[in-house]
């Protein structure tokens, strides 16, 4: 436990701890009044915490769906590789192309590879993804269908074969869910403090309607717990695969429902001095 429930914070006791908010969110109008009143310069904490678990689910549920891919169709698309060498900018294959790497399931074509090729190969092959030309690496998003194209003049040198394949591919598979851990973290956490900030302020209108005097600060804090069940509930919908349609719209309707729930339970509190960013109305 990081942290006792009767925790000092800012002259103030803090009766909830950094776990209780996951299912007290849901439900309990004395922690918004807890988190309104008592927690001061911890919400970003609590927040980056939460996360930290949430994102553990999916991690390690991409972790081993690679692993799986490896294992069961790795080596059947590593061996339709070439050897390919890249020399200031411009690829060599070996054997000579075109090559067409096709999913080993579908036999559908993935990936080309052609020096003699350009970007209109996609036309003849609506599937794939990646083009390997002369001097581009081009590919395909999957949803929209836009191409990016990436010059490859700044490659100086590089050449890859199958074993090599066989060892990047045995790499990533022993550490792709440590290595993508802190970005997915970090760039979640951006995410959700900016979407704190911007619900901190829709808490002071709402606060307006409840005529409560609330500080920025508290409703910024209030809205991190307002949107703990919706993190709660998203990592459980994606552990199961069960994430229904326009989920994101549901998720902002529950999370605005939750911080007005907050702000008028802190509206609610009993009259106290606290330096920490509530003032109840006067009776």
């Amino acid at each position: 436990m990081l942290e006792a429930a009767g925790a000092r914070e800012g002259g103030a006791m803090r009766r909830y701890n950094v776990v209780q908010p996951y299912w007290l969110s849901f439900f309990s109008k004395d922690l918004y009044r807890d988190v309104a009143q008592h927690w001061p310069g911890f919400g970003f904490v609590y927040l980056l915490l939460l996360l930290a678990l949430a994102w553990l689910p999916d991690v390690v549920k991409i972790h081993r769906g690679f692993a799986g891919f490896v294992e069961k169709e790795g080596e059947a698309l590593v061996a339709q590789m070439p050897k390919i060498t890249i020399t200031r900018g411009e690829v060599s294959l070996d054997p000579p192309g075109p090559h067409y790497v096709k999913d080993p399931e579908t036999g559908k074509v993935m990936i080309i590879l052609d020096t003699s090729a350009d970007m209109g190969a996609f036309g003849e092959y609506p599937d794939a993804k990646i083009l390997l030309t002369r001097t581009q690496l081009i590919t395909r998003q999957e949803r929209s269908g836009q191409t990016r194209a990436q010059d490859l003049a700044g490659v100086s040198s590089f050449s890859i074969d199958q074993d090599g394949m066989r060892r990047f591919f045995g790499v990533l598979k022993s550490w792709l869910g440590i290595f993508l851990y802190p970005f997915a973290l970090l760039g979640s956490y951006a995410y959700r403090i900016l979407q704190a900030l911007l619900y901190g302020a829709i808490g002071l209108a709402m606060a307006g309607i409840v005529k409560s005097k609330l500080e920025y600060a508290a409703s910024v804090r209030l809205a991190v717990i307002a949107v703990t069940p919706v993190i709660v509930v998203s990592t459980l919908l994606d552990t199961f695969a069960k994430t229904p349609p326009y989920w994101w719209l549901l998720c902002f309707v529950i999370a605005m429902w939750y911080l007005f729930f907050g702000v008028k339970a802190a509206a609610e509190a009993p009259q106290e001095v606290s330096p920490t960013g509530i003032t109840p109305p006067a009776s």
